[in-house]
């Protein structure tokens, strides 16, 4: 029984090497058909069909969307600041907190200055002047009764003197009474004259204004109170910082300064590449176009951009090259583009499909400007040239616009002279 086992063992052995060795047989033997019909010498390549994708290059820099200068409105020594550079920040973090004695000192003479001033209209409101007025007007006609009663009661005294029937003390007597009773009437009358100055209503109005004015320095002086504590107004990371605990930073609020930058703050997730296009090629640029970026600190790495800006207006260097900015936006989500780096830019302008296309470096420079010949294998195998006619290139390979035909071979290197007639 076992040596039968070892029979079977073996002669299924010998027909998997057997089936095994002529399937590697046939695969060499069609290889080699293959490849001796579709053999291209090694000096050649093939005129095809195929798409021209047009690439506009140039270099950039790479700078935040978002860039926010930190400005304090509240003027300071800082007691605390609270970042450093590279440091990620969230809206809202504290970057610094300046000395807020002075600030607090403000507030409480505010306040007393708001209280005086609420007590100074209440006092208005309760004011006795009409009252006062009142009380002079019937003062003044009282005495203007009196002073007609003394000057009647002077003319019959007068009279009945110059019958000897009163006495010249009784004259003198009456006419002091007159004068008197004159000037009480001429001061009655000059203080209800000023009381009369005296504008209740505009008392009133002025000391609410007051009290109004008072209040909102009160809120100017809380509010400033307030920002001596200085946030972030965006998420982002901190690019620069300009100063250190202790320095004194003044308000951007005051008209004759622009204030003191605490620090520089960018969100990085979304940037940007500021480029420049050279004149020439910036026709067929637009905004909307796709552009990859590289830069040097990771050579293996392509970022996909879209144009999104071409500015109008170009720039001329002192050699006088005349460049365009383009603005290209990138994903940044893993932050790995900072601020001012390098990028090189590669903006695809049109893909043209189904076009004859030669090998960029096949083309040999003809007798004349703007003259271009290939050398074409013939049914010999010999290079033969051929003048040719090229249209757009995207600098690997030509579009042919007349000379050649699809499936012909020209010569890559090794080139023969060129002959002009």
């Amino acid at each position: 029984m076992l040596k039968r086992l070892i029979i079977l063992v073996l002669v299924i052995a010998v027909i998997i090497a057997g089936v095994s060795l002529l399937m590697i047989n046939r695969q060499k033997t069609g290889g080699e058909r293959d490849g001796s019909e579709d053999k291209i010498p090694k000096d050649y390549e093939k005129v095809q069909r195929g798409t021209l994708t047009i690439i506009v290059e140039g270099t950039g820099v790479v700078e935040p969307r978002t860039t926010v200068s930190i400005k304090s409105e509240a003027s300071g020594q800082i007691e605390e600041l609270l970042v450093e550079e590279g440091d990620d920040l969230t809206k809202g973090q504290i970057i610094a907190v300046l000395d807020q004695e002075d600030q607090r000192l403000t507030v409480q003479r505010a306040a007393i200055a708001e209280q005086q001033a609420r007590l100074r209209y209440e006092q208005a409101k309760t004011s006795t002047l009409p009252q006062e007025l009142k009380a002079a007007e019937a003062r003044v006609e009282e005495l203007k009764l009196n002073l007609e009663n003394a000057r009647e009661r002077l003319r019959r005294i007068e009279a009945l003197h110059k019958r000897d029937f009163a006495s010249d003390q009784e004259v003198e007597d009456t006419q002091k009474s007159v004068d008197t009773l004159k000037v009480q009437l001429d001061q009655a009358e000059l203080s209800l004259k000023l009381l009369k100055e005296h504008d209740y209503e505009r008392d009133i109005k002025s000391a609410r204004l007051a009290w109004q004015e008072a209040k909102v320095t009160l809120a100017q002086a809380q509010k400033a109170l307030g920002d001596a504590t200085i946030m972030s107004p965006i998420h982002g990371t901190v690019l620069a910082k300009f100063v250190e605990e202790g320095d004194t930073v003044v308000s951007s609020n005051q008209g004759f300064t622009e204030g003191t930058t605490l620090c520089t703050v960018a969100d990085l997730s979304q940037v940007q590449v500021r480029g420049s296009i050279d004149e020439v090629d910036i026709g067929t640029v637009a905004v909307g176009q796709s552009a990859e970026l590289e830069v040097d600190a990771y050579p293996n790495r392509v970022y996909d951009g879209t144009v999104v800006n071409v500015f109008p207006q170009g720039t001329q260097s002192p050699g006088g090259l005349t460049t365009f900015t383009v603005i290209v936006e990138v994903d940044n989500d893993d932050r790995s583009l900072l601020a001012n780096m390098t990028a090189a830019i590669s903006i695809t302008t049109s893909e043209l499909e189904d076009l004859l296309l030669v090998p960029f470096a096949a083309i040999r420079p003809g007798e004349e400007t703007d003259e271009y010949v290939v050398f074409v294998r013939n049914e010999k195998g010999v290079p033969e040239q051929r003048d040719i006619v090229l249209g757009r290139t995207d600098y690997e390979n030509y579009e042919v616009l007349e000379g050649l035909e699809e499936g012909e071979l020209v010569k890559i290197k090794n080139f023969p002279p060129v002959s002009f007639d």
